[in-house]
């Protein structure tokens, strides 16, 4: 019986030590391993593309998540822990900014009723909904074929949702630098740049604005006749009756700022209002789309070089 106990003790012990090794191989070697998640689980993980991204005014605000794949005429799929950070991220966003939509596309291959993209869509509006207390009046959808047959998923994106402050002002910077680059005697400076306010009398523009008043100024230093003309432009959400008020406010702003940076020629300021308006600053739902009212609130600067009238000489 002493042997017998021997024996058992030492066969359980070597089973636990094929169980250290095997747990040791598969996290720390192979790093296939997750919490809450089993061995089986992490494999099939690690075998779908994480390229999943959500943008906002192509701006990307998240990346790098696992598709979410849906087998063929199947319109519900395995969520893993990364998926579900993925709907918390989107969760935060969404109650950060309440007047950002998202906007889920759900696809569905050639071979299939396009009521699968549907189906496929309100699968997750409804775990975003019940398990991560997004307001349905937050989430939109919308169908599409996906283009590769054999696979479908979901696609993703904020609407008027402002992303963080550094990376929009980043990307509108270098919008505007190419601008002036181009034609420093035609430009655009919007809302995203200048913070236009009805309730501000100044502008706190970017870095890159304050360069272009400087090679403005250079500009202008050879063309004293030249002219400068401010016109303003407003959104949607401006009432009709304050409009071109509000409008020739954001020109004047800008001429006083373009004053103070030293420029010394003549600036005339005119107001367009509503009238031509660059982007459409309602969502689907015909809520705010702040990114879009941001773009709308904007000045075009116009320089009209004026020519130099040369005395006629005298006849003799």
């Amino acid at each position: 019986m002493r042997i017998f106990g021997k024996i058992l003790i030492s066969l359980l012990i070597f089973w636990l030590w094929i169980n250290i090794a095997t747990h040791y191989y598969v996290c720390a070697l192979k790093n296939i391993c997750s919490e809450n998640a089993s061995d089986k689980d992490s494999i099939a993980l690690s075998k779908i593309p994480h390229t999943l991204t959500v943008e906002t005014d192509a701006i990307v605000v998240l990346e790098n998540y696992p598709e979410f794949i849906f087998a063929e005429n199947i319109d519900t799929t395995k969520i893993f822990k990364k998926h579900n950070d993925f709907l918390a991220q989107l969760s935060v966003m969404l109650k950060s900014q309440p007047n950002a939509r998202l906007l889920i596309t759900g696809r569905h291959s050639s071979k299939e009723n396009a009521a699968f993209g549907t189906k496929r869509a309100a699968f997750i509006i409804e775990k975003l909904v019940k398990q991560h207390s997004v307001p349905e009046t937050s989430i939109l959808n919308t169908v599409e074929i996906f283009r590769d047959a054999d696979s479908a998923g979901l696609g993703f994106e904020l609407l008027g949702y402002m992303p963080g402050t550094a990376l929009l002002i980043k990307r509108e910077d270098s919008i505007f630098g190419l601008q002036w680059k181009d034609s420093i005697i035609n430009v655009t400076l919007n809302g995203i740049l200048a913070a236009y306010d009805p309730n501000l009398n100044e502008i706190k523009p970017s870095v890159v604005f304050n360069q272009y008043c400087d090679s403005l100024k250079l500009f202008l230093s050879s063309r004293p006749n030249a002219t400068i003309q401010i016109i303003g432009y407003c959104d949607s959400y401006i009432p009709d009756a304050e409009a071109d008020k509000t409008s020739l406010h954001f020109a004047n702003m800008t001429a006083d700022y373009l004053k103070k940076a030293g420029i010394k020629n003549k600036i005339t300021s005119i107001s367009k209002g509503k009238k031509e308006p660059l982007v459409n600053d309602r969502l689907p739902d015909e809520s705010a789309d702040v990114l879009s009212i941001a773009k709308n609130r904007r000045v075009r600067i116009l320089v009209k070089e004026m020519a130099v009238l040369k005395p006629k000489n005298k006849k003799r």
